[in-house]
């Protein structure tokens, strides 16, 4: 993502206490990211064949029935509200001492097996759970169409700046399985601006994508400074020049496919090495070579 996607507080040195140390140690065995880094969706992507796209999908499906110690965490807070809270603020201050974003995993697993349990006494209660809806969804099925972009804008709007929910917003969003399948989906929308031949500051959806991305490398700042504030959907940086420089490159692969397609086909209609068409072999029949050494 270059400069304009790096995290504002990624050059600061971490220094982490005993228990923070082993609390990230318990997270790191629990949080399972097997399938965090698979697959090629994303907006009208195609990803891998479809066995394998089928076995991904149930893999992350089943991921937070398999994990033990998850369905202990659900079991424990129950209905109780106040220890939702309490665990809630242990995440957020965990992911801003150790920048590890899976506590940001165990801020949405914990909600989405909650929502799977049926425990609507919490889940109803938390407004980041529409939005952790969607964007779990989206990472079932590997895909982030149009109406899930009209459904991520629809969480978003409502919230005002200076609101402590942008907050536990961020902190979703940055999820490994989350941030990996928007930023997938962002390439995958940019690629289509450019097959389409259309400007990327004109297309909604990557911009709604973009804002999204954006808010999620903010988390832990907005936390460190208390400062809750949306990002523009229409960065200048971004669309007026990053943009454009990965929409040129990816135009260049585009055009190399093509030449490559096209030759492909020259070789194909002429039947061979020599152009003979479909008849013979189509083997170059070359003179043959010359002596070695003269005749006596």
């Amino acid at each position: 993502w270059g400069n304009a996607f790096l995290d504002d507080d990624e050059g600061d040195e971490d220094d982490h206490d005993p228990a923070t140390s082993a609390a990230v140690a318990t997270v790191s065995a629990t949080v399972d990211l097997s399938g965090a880094d698979g697959g090629s969706g994303g907006v009208g992507g195609s990803g891998a064949d479809g066995g394998e796209r089928r076995a991904r999908r149930a893999a992350l499906r089943s991921r937070r029935q398999r994990d033990h110690v998850l369905q202990q965490l659900v079991t424990m807070i129950g209905t109780n509200v106040a220890l939702y809270n309490t665990l809630l603020h242990f995440f957020r201050t965990l992911f801003v001492n150790t920048r590890n974003p899976l506590f940001c995993q165990l801020r949405v697993d914990v909600l989405m097996a909650l929502h799977e349990k049926g425990v609507s006494d919490i889940y109803e209660l938390d407004p980041c759970h529409p939005f952790a809806w969607c964007v779990d969804a989206c990472v079932r099925t590997d895909a982030v169409n149009e109406r899930r972009v009209d459904e991520l804008r629809n969480c978003l709007e409502p919230i005002a700046d200076n609101d402590a929910v942008l907050g536990d917003l961020a902190m979703i969003a940055r999820s490994p399985y989350v941030y990996n399948m928007l930023v997938r989906a962002v390439l995958q929308r940019l690629k289509s601006v450019v097959e389409n031949e259309l400007i990327p500051k004109e297309d909604v959806a990557l911009a709604e994508l973009t804002a999204v991305c954006q808010l999620a490398l903010r988390a832990r700042s907005m936390f460190v400074s208390t400062t809750f504030v949306k990002p523009s959907a229409t960065d200048d940086e971004l669309f007026s020049t990053f943009y454009p420089m990965l929409a040129a490159k990816l135009l260049d692969d585009i055009m190399r496919e093509l030449e490559l397609d096209d030759d492909d086909e020259d070789l194909g209609e002429g039947g061979g090495l020599d152009g003979g068409g479909s008849s013979g072999v189509g083997l170059l029949l070359l003179p043959p070579p010359p002596p070695l050494l003269p005749p006596l």
